[in-house]
């Protein structure tokens, strides 16, 4: 399984990266740190799961790629993560309906096992499994 990490703080990249890798040894993370990169790498490659900070810096942010995402139909499940948005309201009231089908939203500073449990969740069960089963 694919997933992409798209963060700009080099520091919360890696225990993440860990965190994620722990699930499985079939599991691959492509890290990026701006949405321009985040753009390219899902055109040449498929993910079952991608990961984005909001505020990233690079022509595209976090928004503007789930924008890219909607237009292109790249319907992969997304979880959000940001020290600013906390809500789908948050993220892009506008632009929220479209969103709802494959973003979660989490809130940083989030719970390790929290985003652990979510992750795994959406690898393996699926997107209504994952917003289930992620506080157990």
């Amino acid at each position: 399984m694919r997933i992409l990490y798209l963060e700009d703080e080099v520091d919360l990249q890696l225990p993440i990266v860990e965190l994620i890798k722990g699930l499985g040894s079939d599991i691959i993370v492509d890290v990026v740190g701006d949405g321009d990169e985040a753009q390219r790498m899902m055109k040449n490659n498929f993910y079952h799961l991608a990961i984005f900070d909001i505020c990233t810096p690079g022509a595209i942010c976090g928004v503007g790629l789930l924008k890219w995402m909607v237009e292109n139909k790249t319907r992969i499940p997304v979880i959000v993560t940001s020290g600013k948005v906390t809500t789908m309201n948050d993220l892009d009231p506008d632009n929220k309906n479209d969103f709802l089908s494959f973003v979660t939203v989490i809130a940083k500073p989030f719970d390790m096992t929290y985003l652990k449990n979510l992750v795994k969740s959406f690898l393996y069960n699926g997107l209504g499994a994952a917003i289930r089963n992620a506080d157990k």
